[in-house]
């Protein structure tokens, strides 16, 4: 156990203090570059789960880059939630400020793609047997990138936070922790 400047008043504190004895911050000790540190192996280790898992390869395309779409097409495809998603390989900031429909999408080609390949846990898997069984799991998982994703007070901090987070490696580890996989 070693002493450290306060990373706001400047004065010494030990490196394991919860808050700062004399002005209160939390984790006094636990500067920009441990943070970063700490990121980069989250980020590291999402990465590897990413591509043992395969995510990046099959991800659903948009279908209008896809082929032509016709009028009636167009009309089916904004009635089912599930299809459309664009955010698979995107940062946490283009999720910040992405539709809740494509949030939605994007999510349920995560959990389809997963149900596909049998990923998932048995209980979970056998939880599934239609695209419609994904709408709960979907809407889970949009709530736990949001949780995730939840945009920092400035927007410096925020893009300093979330440009290098992608919504596919932090996907596979919210599922990770959550047990689905």
């Amino acid at each position: 156990m070693g002493l450290v400047n306060c990373k706001e008043c400047k004065k010494e504190v030990s490196d394991r203090a919860k808050t700062c004895p004399n002005c209160g911050i939390k984790n006094p000790g636990i500067g920009v570059k441990q943070q970063a540190g700490g990121c980069l192996f989250i980020i590291i280790i999402a990465a590897v789960l990413f591509m043992w898992m395969g995510l990046g390869d099959d991800a659903p395309a948009d279908k209008a880059q896809a082929s032509p779409v016709t009028s009636k097409q167009k009309v089916e495809q904004s009635v089912n939630w599930y299809e459309g998603g664009t955010l698979y390989k995107e940062n946490a900031i283009a999720w910040q400020s992405a539709s809740y429909k494509n949030k939605l999408a994007t999510c349920a080609g995560f959990i389809a793609k997963l149900w596909k390949d049998k990923k998932f846990t048995p209980e979970i898997q056998g939880q599934i047997s239609s695209i419609h069984d994904m709408r709960p799991f979907a809407d889970s998982l949009v709530i736990e990138l949001d949780a995730a994703f939840k945009p920092a007070e400035t927007i410096e901090e925020n893009e300093m936070r979330y440009t290098n987070q992608i919504v596919s490696d932090t996907t596979v580890l919210l599922l990770t922790m959550k047990g689905w996989i």
